[in-house]
């Protein structure tokens, strides 16, 4: 329903959303699909999620700037469908992380000054079918050893270090034992902020070790015609 009224050029319903988003520095998104027409989608359990490529309009229209690609989704419709995606933010200059033709590409994080403050964003999503290789396209797969990579790269040249991280359990409002771990770990080793999404529902927030982690931030637009009144629909 959301591609369809963003189709006939109708965006009001998001007025206020933008309204809010046009103030800010940098908008960074999660974009939970692929933005092509390719109808070869991939064997795998759970739905093949696509979104038009003319949606990206409404990223624009919301003042999204960067686009955090590793997630789940993002290989649904294979290498032309991360592909296809790549081309069209290019082309309306819209920044992307998390994904790429091969790992080092995925790997790339973004990196922005803004009113002289140096940010370093990274993005890592759980290991799945979906996880870029050397040689194949794909989304970058979450290991410590190589967010500790990052950081000691990184973290010289960068006042604030970002980490979006796409995984956990759906529906469930509580970090497994293995995240909630491994932020505290990171929040000790130089990530000042820590962003996670994929469970649908919003949870908790913390301050450890001069860092904030927000487990969950719930659903931004993701809209599911059967699902009305629920946790799925709200998000921070």
């Amino acid at each position: 329903r959301v591609e369809s009224i963003i189709s006939k050029r109708d965006f009001s319903s998001f007025d206020d959303a933008r309204e809010v988003l046009l103030k800010q520095d940098l908008v960074l998104a999660n974009l939970e699909c692929p933005l092509t027409r390719s109808k070869q989608r991939v064997n795998k359990i759970g739905p093949n999620l696509k979104g038009d490529p003319l949606t990206v309009d409404l990223l624009r229209y919301l003042n999204v700037k960067a686009v955090a690609l590793a997630n789940n989704h993002i290989l649904d419709f294979g290498r032309e469908g991360l592909s296809d995606t790549i081309k069209v933010l290019s082309d309306n200059k819209i920044e992307y992380l998390g994904a790429g033709s091969n790992l080092s590409e995925a790997r790339k994080p973004l990196l922005k000054e803004i009113n002289g403050t140096r940010i370093c964003v990274m993005n890592f999503c759980e290991r799945e079918f979906n996880a870029a290789s050397d040689s194949d396209a794909g989304a970058n797969p979450f290991d410590l050893i190589s967010v500790i990579n990052e950081i000691d790269a990184y973290r010289a040249d960068s006042d604030f270090i970002i980490l979006f991280y796409h995984g956990g359990i759906e529906n469930y409002n509580l970090p497994s034992p293995e995240m909630f771990r491994n932020f505290h770990f990171l929040a000790g080793k130089g990530v000042d902020l820590i962003v996670c999404n994929h469970q649908h529902v919003f949870s908790g927030y913390q301050k450890t070790n001069g860092s904030h982690i927000f487990f969950w931030l719930g659903n931004f637009i993701f809209d599911w015609p059967s699902i009305r009144n629920k946790p799925w629909n709200y998000g921070m």
